[in-house]
């Protein structure tokens, strides 16, 4: 305590004007307790300076700094100064310490509050915000029950949420989403994108409209000056820079990758949701499935078909055996919504569930039937049979479930006008 007030002791004592002779004086009076009583009257004034004479405060300080005279006069000056330059240094600490440890404010959470935040929509598509974002990497509930999303014809990664649009009393339930895209010049931007929702990297751009269909691009044309009978021919000639760009990643195309990738079905995710791409074909075999010539003007609606070219260059993917995998990876309490559209290998998968007495496994199935690959009347007649039994729904691509879900609908997901960069 005396340390730190000593130097106030000093200017109050100096202040009443003490002569330099008294410095060298010393006296036999105990200066510890002259300075203990300063000390006490600057510590609780109050009660200290009631009754005391100004004789008495000059004597208090005359006895103090006789004691203290036994140090020469430039001792003290030095100890002044050092208390200065202290006091000095603790005001510069502080305020480092003010800097360095002020409470930065709190970035922005992802979607729902939790975690870090999502990194920025690139600037040539429509911000995705709320559940379109990353998904939850909150720890999984303990002893839930498991929820999976079979996305067989992932395309543009456009019906990857669809479980939310579908099964909206689950979306608070942890979900497993398994997204199967076969065409090499999509796979890229497919893996990309479940990264992306995994929380991994940033959201790849896009450069070409997200379409499947024809009638899927149709609803893009408008926004490209692309209308009436050719809006197909517009759309090819309009993007048509940005399609050549399209290539296929090799190290996509690799067998062992691709059971890497179906072994996660067997250790359930300890975060809240999971997404997994799987670069490859689905069927009711295992082995590589030929595509014949590829070229990137059929990637403009998913693959449909060519343009005005023979060209292309031959491309084989590897093809897995989605009835085999989905019966030794998933039971019956599980809850699986299967959404199909793999231009006429539904049949095949379908038609192997049944056979093995599996068509149980399913909770909702969503189908797109393609007619050039069998019957879709008979196809149909036996899912409703095997629905009666089992409780599964059945539901078909319509307004109510458009082929792409809501995160990922015209007005929220495109590439930027191929025309800007023109002028």
């Amino acid at each position: 305590r005396r340390f730190w007030l000593e130097p106030f002791i000093n200017i109050r004592c100096m202040s009443r004007r003490i002569s330099e002779s008294d410095l060298g004086v010393m006296v036999e009076n105990d200066p510890e307790e002259a300075d203990d009583e300063e000390i006490e009257s600057l510590m609780n004034p109050a009660a200290t300076t009631i009754g005391r004479t100004e004789d008495e405060h000059n004597e208090a300080c005359e006895s103090g700094r006789a004691g203290r005279s036994a140090r020469p006069q430039k001792e003290q000056l030095r100890s002044y100064r050092s208390h200065i330059v202290l006091a000095f240094a603790l005001g510069i600490a502080a305020v480092c310490f003010v800097i360095i440890f002020k409470p930065k404010p709190r970035p922005s959470s992802m979607p729902g509050g939790l975690g870090p935040a999502a990194p920025p929509e690139p600037a040539r598509e429509s911000a995705a915000t709320g559940p379109c974002g990353p998904g939850e990497q909150r720890p999984r509930p303990a002893g839930a029950r498991r929820h999976i999303f079979l996305d067989m014809g992932a395309n543009w990664a456009n019906t990857l949420r669809l479980w939310r649009d579908v099964v909206k009393d689950r979306r608070d339930q942890p979900w497993e989403v398994y997204a199967f895209e076969a065409s090499p010049l999509i796979q890229p931007y497919v893996d990309q994108f479940v990264a992306w929702l995994n929380g991994v990297g940033s959201r790849p751009p896009l450069v070409v409209p997200p379409s499947g269909s024809s009638g899927h691009l149709q609803k893009y044309a408008s926004k490209y000056g692309c209308v009436g009978a050719l809006f197909r021919e517009c759309m090819w000639k309009s993007f048509g820079k940005a399609l050549a760009t399209l290539t296929p990643d090799p190290a996509l195309n690799n067998t062992a990758l691709v059971r890497s990738r179906l072994a996660e079905a067997g250790r359930p995710p300890l975060q809240m949701h999971r997404y997994t791409s799987v670069p490859a074909a689905v069927a009711a075999t295992d082995g590589m499935l030929s595509l014949g010539l590829v070229e990137p003007s059929q990637m403009i609606r998913g693959g449909a078909e060519s343009h005005g070219s023979s060209g292309g260059v031959r491309m084989s993917v590897p093809m897995v055996d989605v009835v085999t995998w989905m019966i030794q990876n998933f039971r019956e309490e599980d809850f699986v919504f299967l959404k199909l559209d793999v231009e006429g290998a539904e049949f095949e998968i379908l038609q192997g569930l049944i056979t093995r007495g599996k068509f149980n496994l399913i909770d909702i199935l969503l189908l797109e039937c393609h007619n050039n690959a069998g019957s879709c009347p008979s196809l149909m007649q036996s899912l409703r049979a095997e629905a009666a039994k089992t409780g599964a729904q059945l539901l078909s691509e319509s307004d109510q479930y458009p082929g792409y879900d809501s995160c990922s609908s015209p007005d929220r997901l495109f590439p930027v006008d191929p025309r800007l960069g023109q002028r």
